[in-house]
């Protein structure tokens, strides 16, 4: 019995190796296959050549400076919406006839509740007028320059009007007051005009200083002729056509000092925002 179960045990160590031999052999291929299933999907797709990466990177920089173009565009609008708001606010401030005014008047010249009441309606009448003004054609830079000299007439009549209606005592104060007004408003003007000018084209502070000169000399001379123009397109017979002619030689002199004033790449700016 003793060599019968010897044999038993050997057969054992045997089928408990062979068995060890096949799963091992086993994990191996099913590992090899799963490398093989790897490798083909590999191959299946696309490979990321160098010119692919260019051409992902040419995309991002592309698209890197659409966005950085309509940033560029999108502050331009923006800059440009306030210099047309300050311009706006600027004439509306020219032109008076308003309620803040009205209120000024009766603390400067001690208006009564009838003369508050008549320089009121007679407020009413010049803000209609003004309103026919602002849908005048302005398609042309003298058309757009007439509309100044339409207002101011407009405004010279009303003082007119405010200095017949009240006493004499008032009227010096209108006077006075009116004459005070211009000159902050004219100043104002010009203020407006080299903050336009520092946004289009980026002036530094000496620049600033020039270009306020050229300003407070010449933009004077063009409200006059620009008024004499208007006069003149009043009355029959005039020459408008010689006063057009002196009244854009003034605004080309003036373009012609703030050039000189401008470094190249200013030049160019302002050529364009002056098309």
């Amino acid at each position: 019995m003793r060599p019968i179960r010897m044999l038993g045990l050997l057969a054992l160590c045997i089928s408990v190796a062979v068995g060890s031999v096949n799963a091992a052999e086993g994990k191996e291929k099913k590992e090899k296959r799963g490398a093989a299933s790897a490798g083909s999907a590999a191959e299946g797709a696309s490979p990321v050549t160098e010119a692919d990466t260019k051409d992902t990177k040419g995309k991002k920089k592309n698209k890197d400076e659409s966005d950085a173009a309509d940033s560029g565009e999108s502050k331009t609008k923006s800059e440009s919406a306030e210099a047309k708001a300050r311009r706006e606010l600027l004439e509306a401030k020219e032109s008076g006839g308003d309620e803040s005014e009205l209120n000024s008047l009766v603390q400067v010249l001690g208006l009564s509740d009838t003369q508050k009441n008549e320089i009121e309606k007679e407020f009413e009448r010049y803000r209609a007028r003004l309103a026919e003004i602002k849908a005048l054609p302005d398609k042309s830079p003298n058309e757009k320059l007439l509309r100044g000299p339409q207002r101011r007439a407009l405004r010279e009549d009303l003082a007119k009007w405010i200095t017949a209606h009240v006493s004499p005592g008032q009227a010096q104060k209108f006077e006075a007051y009116e004459k005070k007004r211009r000159r902050d408003l004219y100043d104002e003007h010009v203020t407006n005009r080299v903050t336009k000018l520092t946004e289009d084209v980026g002036l530094n502070t000496a620049q600033q200083e020039k270009v306020r000169t050229i300003y407070n000399v010449q933009l004077g001379g063009i409200q006059n002729a620009a008024d004499e123009l208007y006069a003149a397109s009043r009355k029959a017979g005039a020459s408008a056509a010689e006063l057009e002619k002196a009244l854009e030689a003034k605004r080309d002199a003036m373009k012609k000092a703030i050039e000189g004033v401008l470094k190249p790449d200013q030049l160019e700016k302002y050529k364009s925002v002056e098309e």
